[in-house]
């Protein structure tokens, strides 16, 4: 018999393993998700093998074309139990250190509570890496909203309708999402921020920065 984790090789599989995994299981080969996901089978075939980190965008489209949410794609592929009723009350405790990370050029996140997968919103923690806008390159838009508040260092805040901000420790936003925008470190270290996100694509499928 298989075990829970051997589906997508334990608890500290990668995303490229967890994407891999998720997609078998839905016995898809690269080129079908390619089609539905509108992203290369060569992409697919080197974020599987974590050959290349997938931006954004990318993660949205093969969750898209998996017919899953952002959450799902950090958790495990499982059928869905017969329940007579949802659960009316549920929770979640995480530990330090806990998480499921997946690093990008200009982030690194740590996906918190990524055993619920069905949730209306997606906290992280993450630690921002880009210094300017050429390393960022174009401004982030997706469907939904997000807050965001400063953990260590200062940010640069880069939107498309307002001017740039600093947010130090302590200080914090909330946007929409579909505006364009990008977060910038601007401290010696890298800048770490508390991420939560929310109303994203149908499915409970909550975005991320």
């Amino acid at each position: 018999m298989t075990s829970k984790n051997s589906v997508v090789g334990g608890p500290n599989a990668s995303f490229g393993a967890r994407l891999k995994a998720r997609r078998k299981h839905q016995k898809m080969t690269l080129t079908e998700l390619a089609k539905l996901s509108d992203v290369s089978a060569s992409t697919i075939s080197k974020v599987e093998n974590d050959a290349v980190s997938p931006t954004y965008e990318v993660i949205v489209k093969l969750a898209r074309g998996l017919s899953t949410t952002i959450s799902e794609m950090f958790g495990e592929p499982t059928l869905p139990a017969p329940v007579e009723r949802a659960p009316r009350g549920w929770q979640v405790i995480g530990r330090h250190g806990e998480g499921v990370r997946l690093e990008t050029e200009t982030y690194d996140h740590l996906y918190l509570c990524s055993e619920l997968v069905v949730k209306s919103m997606v906290p992280c923690i993450v630690r921002i890496k880009a210094r300017t806008l050429s390393d960022f390159g174009p401004l982030t838009h997706h469907r939904g909203e997000e807050f965001i508040y400063v953990l260590k260092g200062k940010i640069e805040l880069h939107t498309e309708f307002y001017a740039s901000t600093v947010l130090n420790e302590g200080d914090f936003v909330y946007i929409d999402s579909t505006m364009g925008h990008a977060y910038l470190c601007g401290s010696d270290d890298d800048a770490v921020v508390l991420a939560v996100c929310a109303g994203g694509d149908p499915g409970a499928e909550a975005p991320e920065l």
